[in-house]
């Protein structure tokens, strides 16, 4: 299984990165502020 760090996850430019990587199999471990 590939894990994945995402900063920033919950707007633009983070939650895309964010949702690719879940669409490609990753699990991730998303950090977001906001």
């Amino acid at each position: 299984m590939k894990l994945a760090l995402v900063t920033g996850g919950c707007r633009r430019l983070g939650a895309a990165i964010a949702a690719r990587l879940a669409s490609e199999g990753y699990a991730l471990a998303i950090h977001a502020t906001r």
